[in-house]
């Protein structure tokens, strides 16, 4: 069974994305799930919060929890889209964020030729923590470890 969900469930995903870059509200995401043959059930508590969403793809043979279709199709998230929060499946960040890799990409590839050369530590540093140091102190706290063994015995 879970085969079966895991291999089709990619169809249903799609279908969910397809359906969210509308950026519906509840009923009209129920309305348009349904007319690509896709029921969905809600269970809303009396406070008013989804607390579980269900697809059933009759047409696949498939009924699933969105939370088994992964953590960004599971009721948490419908919950806070429909209670007026940002759209998760619109990614409007994605051409800035694109951008700022692009800057710093280009920052990294005009350094080299502009650094001085400067002579190479070899000393045991990594981040600022001396592996000699931490050597010794891990070694005295084991010593201390066999001690306190020994004398409990």
């Amino acid at each position: 069974s879970k085969s079966v969900v895991r291999e089709r469930a990619g169809a249903i995903r799609r279908a969910i994305a397809d359906v969210m870059q509308t950026s519906p509200d509840r009923a009209k995401f129920i309305d348009r799930m349904r007319e690509r043959g896709i029921e969905t059930v809600t269970r809303i508590n009396a406070a008013g919060r989804l607390y579980g969403i269900t697809f059933i793809d009759d047409a696949n043979g498939i009924a699933v929890n969105g939370s088994r279709l992964g953590k960004g199709f599971a009721a948490n998230v419908f919950n806070a889209y429909f209670a007026g929060g940002a759209n998760p499946f619109i990614d409007e960040g994605w051409p800035k964020e694109k951008e700022e890799r692009a800057a710093v990409v280009e920052e990294l590839t005009e350094c080299p030729n502009d650094m001085p050369p400067t002579e190479i530590d070899l000393s045991l540093q990594v981040h600022g923590a001396d592996l000699r140091e931490l050597a010794f102190q891990r070694r005295l706290r084991n010593r201390a470890r066999v001690r306190l063994r020994r004398k409990s015995r």
